[in-house]
């Protein structure tokens, strides 16, 4: 009976233990989430601007480039 009262204790304080680092993994989780998302967004807009200007910085560029070439 003493074995069995044992293991119930144990079992009760491991489930405690568990319920602890859970809540605080699940706190840690939602800032990791925030992140990504913010991430996501910013290649996005990152993305979409590359597609309305990148033809014009490509020949940005490029002009800088031809002028470097012909300085030196």
């Amino acid at each position: 009976m003493a074995m069995a009262a044992a293991a119930m204790a144990l079992w009760s304080r491991g489930r405690l233990c568990c319920r602890r680092w859970v809540a605080a993994e699940d706190e840690g989780g939602q800032g990791l989430v925030e992140y990504a998302l913010i991430l996501t967004f910013v290649a996005i807009a990152v993305l979409v601007a590359l597609q309305f200007f990148g033809q014009h910085l490509t020949s940005t560029y490029v002009n800088i480039s031809n002028g470097i070439a012909r300085a030196s």
